[in-house]
């Protein structure tokens, strides 16, 4: 308890449930990134399997496609 009598709030009452503050995203764009892997994959361009994916990457398969 405070000195005016109040309850004090713990840090772990404070935080945020697990999930909270994730983005999430849409099945198009987890489409989309299943496809940008596999042909990174294709063309022997290293990117993992899970996380984001660099931009660099995106502008290659970008710049592929409208080629």
């Amino acid at each position: 308890m405070s000195p005016n009598g109040e309850q004090l709030v713990t840090d772990r009452e404070q935080a945020k449930p697990l999930g909270v503050g994730t983005k999430r995203t849409s099945s198009v764009s987890r489409e989309q990134d299943r496809a940008i892997r596999a042909w990174a994959k294709a063309h022997n361009i290293p990117v993992n399997e899970r996380g984001r994916i660099p931009r660099a990457v995106h502008d290659q398969y970008k710049a592929a496609r409208i080629a």
